[in-house]
């Protein structure tokens, strides 16, 4: 895998910031999911949440760990292009911009409610 700005290979050395940082994100996440719910009703119950969303849960957790991953990685190459100039760090705060502001379906089904004929359907 090459680097963007650099053109250097990554190394492993690298990489293991990120991925550490993602898995810990994605182990703080699911412990405290556990925990509220353990604190509200037990952890038989929490334990038993669990393993019925466990689908849910599990890709929420995963895309948690991997927003970390890229944040703290995309943070380094931001680090690393303050040296090179502003141009790098330009590129990677647009990166870091469209990593953590993608469009998801639920953010605009409020906004077109009245087109799908929802509660108050308008006429065109």
């Amino acid at each position: 895998m090459k680097a963007v700005r650099t053109g250097q290979t990554l190394t492993a050395k690298q990489l293991t910031g990120p991925v550490l940082w993602g898995v810990l994100g994605s182990l703080g996440l699911l412990t405290f999911y556990l925990g509220l719910i353990t604190l509200a009703q037990g952890w038989q119950h929490a334990f038993e949440q669990l393993g019925q969303d466990i689908l849910f849960t599990g890709s929420l957790v995963a895309g948690f760990g991997l927003e970390i991953g890229l944040f703290v990685y995309l943070r380094q190459l931001h680090t690393r292009a303050r040296v090179a100039g502003v141009a790098a760090s330009t590129h990677t705060s647009a990166a870091a911009m469209l990593a953590c502001v993608r469009p998801s379906p639920g953010r605009y089904s409020a906004g077109n409610r009245p087109f799908r004929g929802g509660p108050f359907p308008q006429r065109i």
